[in-house]
């Protein structure tokens, strides 16, 4: 599902205005340009029915948006919040059935590895519930 949130933020027009392809997962480039989107992976849980032999996944991200400013790392991840919720569809391969937003925080990282500048981030805490890709 990683790769599939991944697919889906890159397909949202008003998020991509503002990162381009600057969406990553678990790790980004030594010296990404801002800003961008950090996906993390908190959990995942998978259910299996009596009518649904794959099974229903559940997996809880943090999301975090990295900018300069405050204000550009608040607007690019309301534009991602915007986007998620309520969002029901394909994502890459997989089929989302519900998405929740339950958090959101801000933080500012200071400067390091010799930038000028420190970070500001934005995060929010995204569920989503999905049928797997056949394998």
């Amino acid at each position: 599902m990683k790769s599939a949130l991944r697919t889906l933020l890159l397909s949202a027009p008003n998020v991509t205005d503002l990162v381009g392809d600057g969406v990553y997962i678990t790790a980004v480039a030594s010296r990404p340009s801002y800003p961008y989107l950090l996906l993390t992976q908190t959990s995942a849980d998978e259910w299996e029915t009596l009518t649904d032999n794959g099974g229903t996944r559940r997996v809880e991200f943090d999301i975090d948006a990295k900018a300069r400013t405050a204000g550009e790392a608040e607007r690019l991840i309301r534009r991602v919040r915007q986007f998620l919720r309520n969002y029901t569809g394909p994502a890459g391969p997989e089929s989302v059935q519900a998405v929740e937003i339950s958090g959101e925080a801000s933080d500012h990282e200071p400067p390091t590895d010799g930038r000028e500048f420190g970070v500001f981030v934005d995060t929010i805490d995204v569920a989503i519930t999905y049928s797997p890709a056949d394998e």
